[in-house]
């Protein structure tokens, strides 16, 4: 375990902030804006989760009463009374 590491957890490779500072030092260097890059690398890996996540239901058959179901329970009033907007003949869940 490192000596330094305040919070107990063994480290492998750079602290944080210095690792987080050296990041920031080279994107200045190349003239990039550093909160283009934090909010790119964010945006790249909720990407990429999502990704997988479509890519597992894809192969998982929905069940319209599991779907109804999430629907009808959902927190929030206006999925809960939602209407069907792409089906061709419209109307609400049943």
């Amino acid at each position: 375990m490192a000596p330094d590491s305040p919070t107990g957890f063994v480290t492998t490779g750079p602290h944080t902030m210095a690792f987080a500072d050296a990041s920031i030092g080279a994107l200045k260097a190349l003239g990039r804006d550093p909160k283009k890059g934090v909010w790119l690398h964010h945006w790249s890996v909720f990407s990429f989760l999502l990704g997988l996540t479509m890519e597992q239901q894809a192969h998982e058959p929905v069940r319209a009463d599991s779907l109804r179901a999430a629907v009808t329970s959902s927190p929030y009033p206006s999925l809960s009374h939602a209407e069907t907007s792409t089906h061709p003949e419209g109307g609400r869940l049943r």
